[in-house]
């Protein structure tokens, strides 16, 4: 969609509505991605410990 909706001389979004939506949607994304790192150091956590 970005991609799409991006103009190709300036490099922005000229659509306000879909710059806020593709803006959204990379926060959600970024969100999901650091609590399922943060997840995941939690539950590698005791096995880091376990190995020193």
């Amino acid at each position: 969609m970005k991609r799409a909706y991006t103009n190709k001389k300036t490099g922005q979004i000229d659509d306000g509505l879909v710059r806020e939506v593709v803006t959204l949607v990379q926060t959600q994304v970024q969100d999901e991605v650091s609590q399922l790192q943060t997840e995941d150091d939690d539950s590698t956590a005791p096995t880091n410990l376990s190995r020193v």
